[in-house]
């Protein structure tokens, strides 16, 4: 199977705690599976440097960073603004039989996940508690479920909860 993760930070960008953590666990368990799996993430590694190369293979998992436009930005503010993604979507997802989202409202899941939906392509979603509008910047991201974030969960082909409290969270969009 031909799997693509769509993540805002990926390995090795640690300092961004378990998000990318979760989503290489999961990412390298397939690929020792004999999946084919590719990320897709911007080159974030903390808030002042940057991940590289744009492309590289480690444990059998194609990374491919796009560049982010500010990385104090993503740090600092969780916004992720990854230059060239706007083309990729629409480009290059015909050759995923399906695709993973890992956490919730940024750019990379916005694009993919409209492009998956549009193309036929299924998508799964895990949140790692990014769901519900808690913790900081709680009015944008009621903004965002407003014009329409909370669409791409209620849309997924399956969501997955990474623990029993998050269960509820899924079961209130």
């Amino acid at each position: 199977m031909r799997i693509l993760h769509v993540t805002p930070s990926f390995y090795p960008a640690w300092a961004y705690g378990g998000i990318p953590r979760c989503a290489y666990e999961v990412c390298r368990s397939l690929a020792a599976a004999g999946d084919e799996v590719t990320v897709w993430t911007t080159d974030a590694f903390d808030a002042g440097h940057r991940c590289g190369p744009a492309e590289q293979t480690v444990d059998g998992i194609f990374i491919r960073r796009f560049r982010n436009l500010h990385n104090g930005l993503a740090y600092h503010r969780q916004l992720y603004l990854p230059l060239g993604i706007l083309k990729a979507p629409w480009r290059d997802l015909r050759a995923f039989d399906v695709v993973h989202v890992h956490s919730h409202r940024h750019l990379l899941e916005a694009l993919v996940g409209a492009a998956a939906v549009r193309r036929g392509i299924p998508y799964v979603f895990t949140g790692n508690g990014t769901v519900p509008p808690i913790e900081r910047y709680v009015l944008l991201k009621r903004l965002l479920d407003l014009l329409g974030a909370d669409e791409l969960l209620e849309q997924a082909a399956a969501c997955v909860a990474v623990s029993q409290a998050e269960v509820p969270h899924y079961v209130s969009v």
